[in-house]
């Protein structure tokens, strides 16, 4: 809730009216030229024209105009209500009252259904009774503001409103009452740090001067006082010091009231406030005039008449400033109802266009979908006929290695068979013919063996099944399952033994192995030597495998390690590959997202090296 309604009547009772400089002013109208919500915007607004209020009239109701239009074309009812309020409040000032009870009624009006908005306008419309002196229509209005406080449960405001009752006593001279009901708002405040306690104090101090009981009233001002300067609140500490050298002059206590008096000045020359100096000489000349000292009397004289000529001007310059606010303002609103009417005229033929857009667009949008379709459906087609032809290619690379290799091993094997069944051999051909057709057999399974991983491996659905590996027994067994082909070339296979342990496919890792060291063997010269070495590090595990064999071209590497071609080629004594071994090999590499190297060059052996990251 805006807390104006009892700000607005301190001022007035205590003629608190500042022309001393903003700081906070600079910060809001900086925080306005950003970009924020209109919402924001307008509670920006509001609270600049409430900072302003007592030092700039003109600028406080220029801003809150600003914020009434733009709650207006938000359709913000709380935010419209707040701004006229505001604008109450500077015509209030300026002494319109009758003005500024016109535009409260049409916020109560505005406020109907809402409770916090009837308490603040309520509070406000006591304020502007109070003002033109129909005090009881003041105190019904302050207790209608108390009960929808009541409703509300709101502490803070029903304090303010017990605050306003006590002025309306003040006022009629019913002190006793009066101090009643600041005592009263000063409980509700309860642990509240609150200005409101101050202003409590200080009426208390107010109400005990009419009394005369000046030592009380000297007392309640000092509580009011402290509490200002707790929180450095210039303009109030120089009222109250103010308020207390007056006490002291009525009380006959001439040195304590000029020693007051003299605070008051050195507070109010910080400020710079015209009001304050012309209240504060005026006490000087009463001062010095009791003390009989008429020169310095005559000397604060001159200052208060010269200040009230200044603040005379001044308050003329802001009037005038403030009604060209409002003609601008109400010039602005004409201009904005001309062309509300204008595009009202409008709105029928904007409507049959946007009808007609809508229509064009709908059209266009449905085009465009299909096209869209189309393309999807063109692209779908062709990536179908891509697979396909990948498969055709599969099935007949498949049939071309059933038909030469496995047709070529097995019509050996059965010429054989038939040669034994006939007793067409003797015993020195049997045995010639056995040891040719064992590594024969052999290299006809590992075929076998390996045509069904590749077909597998080529399967999107042929997924990794990681287990824990041990490198030394992953080596240890790929070699005595290819020791025999090995003999036959008399080849030495050396191995690293080191204990190592991985995560990884052990099927996948084992068939990279075997055909690599297979590999090796088949292109390695008789009585060479074919090396095995594993490392690792916190990221990956590499396995090598080099031989001593033929070696390999740049152009036969790059064969290799393209995914889309088997390399075909006879070993060193004439044996026989499907050329998809590798090809298998790069396949459960990049499963497991690794990489296949290898070095190479003619008549130097051949080094095979993966890695795959752990």
């Amino acid at each position: 809730m805006k807390n104006i309604g009892w700000i607005a009547l301190a001022c007035l009772m205590c003629s608190q009216i500042s022309w001393g400089q903003v700081t906070k002013a600079d910060s809001l109208r900086a925080k306005l030229k950003t970009d924020i919500q209109d919402t924001s915007r307008i509670d920006l607004l509001i609270e600049l024209g409430d900072e302003l209020i007592l030092k700039s009239y003109y600028e406080s109701i220029e801003y809150y105009y600003q914020s009434k239009a733009l709650a207006l074309k938000l359709k913000d009812t709380a935010r419209i209500v707040y701004s006229l309020v505001g604008i109450t409040d500077v015509h209030s000032m300026l002494g319109e009252y009758k003005e500024a009870l016109s535009i409260l009624n049409e916020a109560i009006a505005l406020s109907s259904n809402n409770i916090e908005l009837l308490a603040t306008t309520h509070s406000r419309l006591a304020i502007e009774y109070f003002h033109i002196g129909d005090y009881d229509l003041s105190i019904k209005n302050d207790r209608i503001s108390l009960q929808y406080n009541k409703q509300l449960n709101d502490s803070l405001q029903i304090a303010y409103d017990i605050h306003n009752i006590g002025t309306y006593y003040l006022a009629i001279g019913k002190i006793d009452s009066a101090i009643i009901n600041y005592k009263l708002s000063n409980t509700y405040l309860g642990d509240k740090k609150d200005i409101l306690r101050a202003y409590n104090n200080s009426r208390m101090g107010f109400s005990h001067s009419n009394s005369e009981q000046y030592k009380e009233a000297i007392k309640y001002h000092h509580l009011a006082l402290d509490i200002y300067a707790k929180d450095s609140l210039i303009y109030d500490m120089a009222f109250e010091e103010n308020y207390i050298a007056s006490a002291y002059f009525n009380g006959h206590q001439l040195d304590k009231s000029l020693k007051h008096a003299f605070k008051a000045i050195e507070l109010t020359k910080q400020l710079n406030n015209h009001l304050l100096f012309v209240q504060n000489y005026h006490l000087l000349f009463d001062i010095f005039n009791k003390q009989k000292d008429y020169k310095t009397a005559l000397k604060y004289a001159l200052l208060e008449k010269v200040y009230s000529d200044s603040l005379e001007a001044k308050n003329k310059e802001n009037i005038i400033n403030t009604m060209e606010t409002k003609n601008q303002y109400t010039e602005q609103q004409k201009v904005l109802e001309a062309i509300e009417r204008s595009n009202t005229e409008l709105s029928s033929q904007k409507t049959k266009l946007v009808i007609f857009g809508i229509i064009t667009a709908s059209l266009l949008v449905i085009t465009i979908i299909m096209l869209i379709l189309k393309r999807k459906e063109h692209d779908k087609n062709k990536q179908l006929l891509h697979q396909l032809d990948s498969i055709s290619q599969t099935r007949n690379k498949l049939l071309s290695i059933i038909g030469h290799d496995l047709r070529g091993s097995l019509g050996n094997l059965k010429n054989f068979t038939e040669l034994m069944h006939h007793k067409l051999l003797d015993k020195g051909s049997i045995e010639y013919m056995l040891s040719q057709f064992v590594p024969m057999v052999d290299s006809t399974h590992s075929l076998l063996e390996t045509l069904l991983l590749w077909s597998h491996g080529n399967d999107e659905d042929f997924s990794l099944q990681k287990e824990k590996i041990n490198a030394a027994k992953l080596i240890e067994t790929t070699v005595q399952h290819l020791s025999h082909l090995a003999e036959v070339k008399s080849i030495d296979i050396k191995y690293d033994k080191d204990e190592l342990e991985f995560m990884a496919d052990q099927n996948m890792i084992l068939t990279i192995m075997r055909n690599l060291v297979s590999n090796a063997i088949k292109f390695s010269n008789k009585n060479s030597s074919i090396f095995i070495h594993y490392k690792s590090s916190d990221k990956f595990v590499a396995f090598e495998v080099e031989d001593e064999g033929i070696g390999m071209s740049v152009e036969e590497i790059a064969r290799v390690l393209s995914k889309d071609e088997h390399f075909i080629n006879e070993g060193t004594t004439g044996e026989k590959g499907a050329g998809i071994g590798l090809n298998l090999c790069n396949s459960f590499i990049s499963k497991h997202g690794g990489d296949l190297l290898i070095q190479s060059e003619p008549g130097k052996g051949s080094k095979f090296k993966f890695v795959i990251p752990i």
